[in-house]
């Protein structure tokens, strides 16, 4: 990456995604400052469906089972709050696209806090005690770099995400293991050899003989119980990520996708002879599309809920190189 890159995403996320929290904002420059460390990588108001070991209170709520948390630096997965005096409104704050951000990496970390204001009270402590609570965390960071280098034996370096692309590009294979942030379907084909779209592609499925690339729009359940689906396809993934299920539209795709009635205690039939190389789209650490590999998955079987069609996928790898995704039968 270069450094005018470097630098604006540094200034972005130490300024835009804190606008208007100026204790926020305060805490978060001068923690980055004081550790002096450019190899450091760092997210702010980083989207998570928290797991076991994230303690979410306090954090900002922004759909279901989704936070917000303050700092986070990912190399250590090391995370940090500023408690305010009050809570922002949510609503007012951020948009709907965030609700729909659902495919992001979880942390499982401690979250350690700054306190701005006198116990039980909204009075701001004095500059003295902030920056005090400052300077010890910079002192517990560092020991956490420090913990890192020794236990990898080797310098902390920040790989950005462009750098990831250009590995996986020499190494011709998708991991989902990575946490890399791809632009597009569009960008993800102009990976594979002799696949190039110099145009948008616009259609969410490419097909060749063994395998689909599929990158589905995530549906979101909100809290008052209704479901947001793009252009009515209904698809939900699991906790665990190997699992997809997927309602068609309406009932018309149902009757055009599959018209078998399956007999009473008969097992429902498959469909399809094609892998699919999945990407979800999502939303990278400042709000734009973008998409994640998740793995390879599988047809395995059609269900029937209250009469509607419901179609699962099974993740059966999480790797595939290039050439098995070009490869012809």
């Amino acid at each position: 990456m270069e450094e005018k890159t470097k630098s604006k995403y540094i200034s972005e996320m130490l300024n835009k995604r804190t606008k208007g929290k100026d204790y926020e904002n305060f805490v978060i420059n001068q923690i980055y400052a004081r550790i002096d460390n450019p190899e450091l990588e760092i997210v702010t108001q980083k989207c998570v469906r928290p797991t076991k070991g994230v303690d979410i209170t306090n954090l900002t709520k922004v759909g279901k089972n989704h936070y917000l948390i303050d700092l986070y630096f990912p190399q250590i997965n090391f995370a940090i709050e500023v408690d305010e005096g009050h809570h922002e409104n949510v609503e007012n704050q951020f948009n709907d696209k965030q609700r729909e951000n659902l495919i992001k990496g979880s942390v499982s970390c401690d979250i350690k806090r700054i306190k701005i204001c006198k116990p039980g009270t909204k009075i701001p402590q004095n500059y003295d005690d902030i920056i005090q609570q400052i300077k010890e965390m910079v002192v517990e960071i560092k020991g956490k770099i420090s913990e890192w280098e020794k236990k990898n034996n080797q310098k902390l370096k920040w790989i950005t995400n462009d750098e990831k692309i250009k590995g996986v590009k020499n190494c011709k294979v998708f991991d989902a293991c990575e946490a890399i942030h791809f632009g597009g379907i569009t960008k993800v084909l102009n990976l594979l050899p002799g696949i190039k779209h110099s145009k948008l592609y616009q259609r969410c499925v490419k097909n060749f003989d063994i395998y689909s690339i599929w990158i589905p729009v995530l549906s979101v359940r909100l809290d008052d119980g209704t479901v947001k689906t793009a252009n009515g396809w209904e698809n939900f993934i699991n906790e665990d990520k190997d699992k997809i299920i997927e309602y068609p539209s309406d009932e018309k795709y149902n009757k055009k996708l599959d018209t078998y009635n399956a007999p009473t205690g008969s097992s429902p039939p498959k469909w399809g002879s094609r892998k699919r190389v999945v990407f979800m789209k999502m939303k990278d650490d400042f709000g734009n599309n973008c998409c994640r590999f998740l793995g390879v998955f599988k047809p395995d079987h059609i269900e029937y809920e209250n009469g509607k069609q419901k179609r699962i996928y099974n993740r059966i790898a999480t790797t595939v190189t290039f050439a098995e995704i070009v490869r012809k039968s």
